[in-house]
């Protein structure tokens, strides 16, 4: 048996000598909650600075006033003035964070300001800097649960009520609900067997999508698959390559001068676990030998047309599907929804957030409490909304029968 002492022994040597420690004081962050994050993403594709306004007003021709004809030599011609611009309207929506410190806090652990030679004492964590990276971390994951937020027409669309205090989500603009009753262009609820709370959209961004002067083109491009087999252009490869077809568009070269950008450079495929998984298996059936080499099966970055498939961990949660009696994850979808993985298509030209250039991650300086002279408040604010300028440039995939649940169909991946 070993000789000795525990270093607990040397009573002296335990008052006088601190720890060791391994965290610098700058980055003491371990927040692991996300493994994609989108708001970021979609900002730097595109995301639109703006000076100010009462709301967030674009203009956008979704049909043509339909003068073409054919005729014969001399022959009449009715003119026809249609009045074919559309203005959509979003309104700002604003958030708000904040830290909170006393002088204590900040005074007695400030070592670079106020630490000495004479007077040392161990500065593990920079409090100042702490605050700081617990309030831009609460805004970070704020956004991002915005972006997810479950649609809610009453707090979403518009001014109507004091209540109407949140962004458009991802889902209120994209979604398989034009899939599910007829000429609904993609309003969240419609069709569902379940109401949402707020009930079924009826508008986006000011516009009525069902009007016969949008001509249906405020309706995301929609795509199903209904099989896990291999080889089988149903199956959610397959329905990839179509859901491509159904969002690449191109210009008339005589237009080019005129109408937006058809690039698909900021294009982005956001799925769920399960959704990576189902692609992994299926590349896997595919190929005679595996493609980092013939012992290894992984597959450690899924693309389709050299575009990452994401995971977006907030569509694993997200509530937003229907259900028996109440909205569902994609995996106990039921209903007029089916279980399985989706894969949702954003392309961020057309799709972006929108913000005040003055009010965007903004801190105030410090404020005093009024009451507590020495505590001290900070706030962090930003105003914004998610705008769409081109619903056909974006898509869902989505399952038409259960897949992926039971034996049979590929196993069940939400087990």
């Amino acid at each position: 048996m070993a000789s000795g002492a525990l270093l607990t022994s040397f009573l002296d040597f335990i008052s006088g000598t601190g720890v060791g420690r391994l965290t610098t004081p700058d980055h003491p962050l371990q927040l692991v909650t996300r493994h994609t994050w989108l708001w970021g993403r979609l900002w730097k594709n595109n995301g639109t600075p703006l000076e100010g306004g009462q709301n967030l007003t674009f203009w956008f021709l979704p049909n043509t006033a339909q003068t073409f004809e054919e005729t014969l030599p001399g022959s009449t011609t009715i003119p026809k003035n249609l009045q074919v611009l559309q203005k959509g309207v979003a309104d700002w929506r604003y958030t708000r964070a904040h830290s909170v410190y006393v002088d204590q806090e900040i005074l007695l652990n400030d070592r670079i300001r106020y630490g000495t030679r004479d007077s040392q004492f161990e500065q593990f964590v920079k409090i100042r800097d702490e605050k700081a990276t617990i309030r831009a971390t609460d805004v970070a994951i704020g956004l991002e649960n915005q972006l997810s937020a479950v649609p809610n027409k009453a707090t979403m669309e518009g001014l109507a009520t004091t209540g109407a205090t949140s962004p458009y989500s991802l889902f209120a603009h994209v979604n398989e609900c034009g899939t599910i009753a007829a000429n609904t262009a993609g309003l969240y609820g419609s069709g569902m067997t379940v109401t949402p709370t707020g009930g079924a959209f009826t508008v986006k961004e000011n516009v009525d999508p069902t009007a016969a002067a949008i001509n249906g083109n405020m309706c995301v491009s929609p795509q199903k698959y209904s099989t896990a087999t291999i080889d089988q252009g149903t199956n959610i490869i397959g329905g990839l390559d179509a859901l491509w077809m159904n969002i690449d568009w191109e210009q008339p070269d005589s237009l080019s001068q005129y109408q937006a950008d058809e690039k698909m450079n900021n294009i982005m495929f956001l799925t769920t676990k399960q959704g990576r998984q189902a692609i992994m298996s299926l590349m896997r059936g595919d190929q005679d030998r595996y493609v980092m080499g013939a012992q290894d099966p992984s597959y450690p970055d899924p693309q389709f047309r050299g575009i990452p498939l994401r995971r977006w961990d907030a569509l694993e949660t997200a509530v937003v599907y229907d259900g028996a009696s109440a909205l569902q994850t994609e995996g106990n979808a039921a209903g007029s929804q089916s279980k399985g993985p989706r894969i949702y298509a954003i392309n961020g030209n057309y799709l972006y957030p929108v913000c005040h250039s003055e009010r965007l991650f903004y801190v105030d300086p410090p404020q005093r409490h009024l009451q507590v002279p020495d505590t001290y408040v900070q706030y962090e604010s930003t105003w914004w909304n998610l705008i769409c300028k081109s619903y056909k440039h974006q898509g869902v995939l989505f399952p038409s029968a259960d897949v992926y649940i039971s034996a049979g169909t590929g196993g069940n991946l939400y087990a």
